[in-house]
C-alpha cells in the first residue's frame, strides 16, 4: 500500500474514532474472495482472481469507506510464439461521503493513483435526484510479454507495461414514482499518451462513451429489474521503445468497438426468471501510412545493429486489419427457498440457464519486405468461427444470523458456476492467396473434460454490520 493509501485509511480510522465518541453509528464490512477460470485450452488461457475487504462507517450525515485487497487477471496466447497480457497487484482506497437535505458531496482516492469527486442534487425525500463526477489517474492497466520460439533470433523477447493517464467525466439522473425506479448515466473517459523513459513501452490515446440504464419496480410480491448498457470505445494503442535519448513506434493497433449488453429479471418470492443478451463488433483498421504499421520489428533494433545490417538486413513490416462479432443470449430460471429457525436464516440456490453464442473473426495481413532497391508484399487471410449452445448451472448458498437485542447481523454468501456445453463448433480458414486449406477442430482442454478449468466461476464473502 502506498503512503498516501496509509494516510487515507489513517483518516478512515480517525472518522470512526469520532463517530463512536459523538453520535450513532452504523458499519459495514466485508470480505470476498473469486475466482474466474474462463478458458484453459492448449493454444490459450484467461483466468482471474480477486480478494478484498470493505469496510464503512456511517454517523448522520457521514459515510466514510475504505478497502484493500489483491487482484490477477492474465491471459496468454500461444502460436509459435507467446503473448501475455497479465494486470496484478495490491490496491487500496478510502473515500467520504456527505449528505445534506438536498446536496450530497463525495469523494474517492486509490492507490492506482486515481481519484474521483461527485456531487448530486436531490429532493428531500430523495425521489429525483441529479448530479456529476469527475476524475482522473494515472494507472498501469497491463503487462504485456511476446516471447518467440526462436531464442536466435535478433528479437526474442518483448516486455512492456502499459500505462496511461485518463480523465472521466458523467452526468447521472434519477427518479422514482411510486413503486417505480429510474435512473441513467452517461460518462466520457479520455486517455492521453503516457511516455516512459524505458526499453519497452506501451501507450494510449482513447475515447470511451458509456451509457448506461436501470429501471425496477419493487412490488408486495413481484420485482422486475431491467439493465442496458452501450458503450462505444476508439482506442489508438502504441508501442514503443526509447533508446540512447530516442523513442521510436514499433507498434500501432487502431480499434474501434462497440458494445450493447441487456438484462431482464422478474423475482416473486422464492423463484425467479431472467435473460440476457450481448452484441459487440470490434474492428481494426489497416493503415498504410509510414509508422502507422500494425508491426515494425526493425525499430526494435538496437542502433548498432542496424547500421551493421542496413545493407543485408530484410526492412520487414506488418499490416493487419481484423472484424470480430460477438452474439450471446441467456435465458433460465432460478429457485432460492428461504429457511429461518432460530436467528437463522438459510437460503439455498440453484439458477440454470440455457445459453448460445455465435463468433465470428475475420483477420488480414500484409507482409511488407524491402531488401535495397526490391520490394515484395505478400497477403494472408483468417477466418474463425465459433457457435456453441448449451447450460450455465449456479449453485449458491446464503446464510445469516441476527443477534436479538441487536442491529448486529453476520452473513456468509458462497456461490459457484460451470458452463456446460452441449454443442461446441470451432472452424478456421486460412487463405494466402493461391492455396486454402479449411479445417475443423475442437479446443483441446490440457486436462480432463476441461470441467472447472474452462467456463467456472466462484466467489466466498462474509459480511458483519451493526
Amino acid at each position: 500500500m502506498t503512503t498516501g493509501t496509509i494516510k487515507y485509511v489513517i483518516g478512515l480510522v480517525s472518522i470512526t474514532a469520532f463517530s463512536v465518541a459523538y453520535g450513532s453509528v452504523s458499519s459495514k464490512s466485508t470480505a470476498q474472495c473469486g475466482g474466474l477460470f474462463l478458458l484453459d485450452t492448449e493454444t490459450a488461457e484467461v483466468s482471474g482472481t480477486r480478494c478484498h475487504v470493505t469496510d464503512s462507517v456511517s454517523v448522520g450525515k457521514y459515510t466514510a469507506f475504505g478497502s484493500f485487497g489483491h487482484y490477477r487477471f492474465g491471459g496468454t496466447w500461444n502460436d509459435g510464439w507467446e503473448l501475455s497480457i497479465k494486470s496484478n497487484g495490491l490496491i487500496g482506497s478510502a473515500g467520504i461521503r456527505v449528505g445534506f437535505k438536498y446536496i450530497d458531496f463525495s469523494v474517492d482516492a486509490n492507490s492506482l493513483y486515481s481519484m474521483t469527486s461527485g456531487m448530486r442534487i436531490h429532493k428531500a425525500d430523495s425521489s429525483a435526484y441529479m448530479g456529476s463526477f469527475i476524475g482522473m489517474g494515472h494507472p498501469t492497466l497491463a503487462s504485456i510479454r511476446w516471447d518467440s520460439d526462436d531464442d536466435n533470433s535478433e528479437i526474442s523477447h518483448i516486455a512492456a507495461d502499459w500505462e496511461t493517464d485518463f480523465f472521466r467525466k458523467g452526468v447521472i439522473i434519477g427518479a422514482q414514482f411510486g413503486k417505480q425506479y429510474v435512473n441513467a448515466k452517461i460518462e466520457s473517459i479520455i486517455t492521453t499518451p503516457y511516455s516512459a523513459n524505458r526499453e519497452y513501452f506501451v501507450k494510449d490515446s482513447s475515447h470511451l462513451a458509456i451509457a448506461d440504464i436501470h429501471y425496477s419496480f419493487d412490488g408486495t410480491d413481484n420485482d422486475i429489474r431491467l439493465h442496458y448498457t452501450n458503450v462505444i470505445a476508439n482506442l489508438n494503442i502504441i508501442g514503443n521503445t526509447y533508446r540512447d535519448s530516442s523513442t521510436k513506434r514499433f507498434m500501432f493497433v487502431p480499434l474501434d468497438a462497440n458494445l450493447h449488453l441487456a438484462e431482464l429479471s422478474w423475482e416473486r418470492l422464492h423463484y425467479a426468471l431472467h435473460a440476457s443478451a450481448l452484441r459487440a463488433n470490434v474492428q481494426m483498421e489497416k493503415k498504410d501510412e509510414r509508422f502507422f504499421e500494425t508491426f515494425a520489428p526493425n525499430r526494435l533494433l538496437a542502433p548498432s545493429i542496424i547500421q551493421a545490417l542496413s545493407f543485408t538486413f530484410l526492412q520487414q513490416v506488418y499490416r493487419v486489419g481484423a472484424d470480430i462479432d460477438i452474439f450471446a443470449f441467456a435465458a433460465g430460471a432460478k429457485i432460492n427457498p428461504r429457511l429461518s429457525f432460530a436467528g437463522h436464516t438459510i437460503v439455498p440456490s440453484i439458477d440454470i440457464q440455457g445459453y448460445y453464442t455465435y463468433d465470428e473473426m475475420d483477420v488480414e495481413k500484409t507482409s511488407e519486405t524491402t531488401r535495397l532497391i526490391a520490394f515484395d508484399s505478400r497477403k494472408e487471410s483468417w477466418h474463425w468461427q465459433l457457435e456453441s449452445f448449451g447450460t450455465i448451472i449456479s449453485l449458491g448458498l446464503s446464510w445469516e444470523k441476527s443477534f436479538a437485542g441487536s442491529s448486529h447481523t453476520i452473513s456468509l454468501d458462497w456461490n459457484a458456476s460451470q458452463i456446460v456445453p452441449l454443442d461446441f463448433d470451432f472452424s478456421k480458414e486460412y487463405s494466402d492467396g493461391e492455396s486454402e486449406r479449411n479445417s475443423d477442430k475442437s479446443l483441446k482442454t490440457r486436462s480432463g473434460t476441461g470441467l472447472f478449468r474452462n467456463g467456472f466461476a466462484s466467489s466466498l464473502a462474509i459480511r458483519y454490520s451493526f
